[in-house]
């Protein structure tokens, strides 16, 4: 799990830990365009089979990342 405070807009890239995993994006406070997905407070979002994810990230954005493995 990671938590990510943002007090200024920022534009940022997120490693998946392994190939297979996928996570789980959870917006605490503020607003975040992830891909043509644009989230705002309690929106959340799903993404794998990509190695990494772009974050275009508002002022005052808190974000929840879940890395969680989809293979067993």
């Amino acid at each position: 799990m990671h938590l990510g405070d943002f007090s200024k807009t920022t534009s940022t890239r997120y490693s998946l830990g392994q190939p297979s995993n996928g996570v789980y994006v959870f917006v605490l406070e503020g607003k975040v365009k992830i891909g043509d997905q644009t989230l705002t407070k309690r929106d959340a979002l799903g993404v794998w089979d990509t190695p990494s994810i772009a974050f275009n990230i508002e002022k005052n954005t808190r974000l929840l990342l879940i890395d969680v493995p989809l293979k067993f």
